[in-house]
Formats: C-alpha cells, structure tokens, sequence
C-alpha cells in the first residue's frame, strides 16, 4: 500500500501474489494476470504522482547498530543528509512493503524537493544493524528495493 501527500488526496494499493497482479486508486482499478514484472506494476501503482527526475548525485547511506547508534566515521553523512532534508519539500509518498507475512522493510519513502525525486530506505541488516539509504528515486528504484536488490553504496 502507499499513501502520498500531494496538492490533493491520494491512495493506491497493489499487490501481485505471482499469478495476479493488481492495483488500486481514486478512479483506478485494474487487475489481471501477473506480468510478471514489479517496475510494471510498480509504474502503474505510481502513475498519478507528478513526473519528476531523480534527484542529482549517486546518494549516501548511513549504518547504525541495532540501538540505532550510527558507526564511526559518518558524521559528515549526517550533515550531507541535513542539508538535504532542509529544502522544501515538495511531496512525500510512504510506501508499505510486504512479502507474505514478512515485512522487509521497516520505511520505504519517495521524497520531493526542487531538485528532484528521492527515495529514503530504512532497512534492518543481519545481527539487528540498521541502514538507511538516500537515493535518487526512481520507481525503477524502488522496484530493485522491492526485488532485494538494493546498492551496496549509494
């Protein structure tokens, strides 16, 4: 499921179990036989969102441990990421992720500003470390997120 915050109220649901796919909004309704491909369905989940570019630049990514203390050495990320997070937003979508019962994700976010399109990823690692990613968002971004395939570095 997601939910954005834009000029005007907007839902959209969708899901795909492997045989069917489907997606959901105000005025949308479509479903069918899976395609098979999550940047499809992902695409036609977001197709209501404004067109904007990914945001410039390859992104970061912060590690933490499982208290959320951040490891050494990542304090000018932080700053990097505060300054970003400073400029005006221009739309937010909250996206909820789940495989079956399992959610592999704790935050999955596209973030508007003037520069372009973000994609925020909160995620735990092995041994309960956290990392959270900024990065250019594409919905061919968030569907590599989806499928498991998110960067090693940003």
């Amino acid at each position: 499921m997601a939910v954005a915050v834009f000029d005007e109220p907007w839902t959209s649901a969708f899901f795909d179990d492997g045989t069917r796919f489907g997606v959901a909004g105000d005025g949308l309704r479509r479903s069918g036989p899976s395609s098979g491909s999550v940047a499809e369905l992902l695409g036609l989940a977001f197709a209501r969102l404004p067109l904007r570019p990914p945001a410039p630049g390859v992104g970061l990514y912060l590690d933490a441990d499982e208290r959320g203390v951040l490891e050494r050495g990542q304090e000018c990320l932080v700053l990097d990421l505060m300054e970003e997070l400073r400029r005006p937003r221009l739309g937010t979508v909250q996206v909820d992720l789940a495989r079956g019962s399992r959610r592999p994700w704790e935050a999955v976010a596209f973030v508007d500003d003037d520069r372009g399109r973000h994609l925020a990823v909160l995620g735990r690692r092995r041994g309960g470390r956290r990392r959270f990613w900024w990065l250019p968002g594409s919905v061919d971004g968030l569907a590599e997120i989806v499928e498991g395939r998110v960067p090693e570095h940003a």
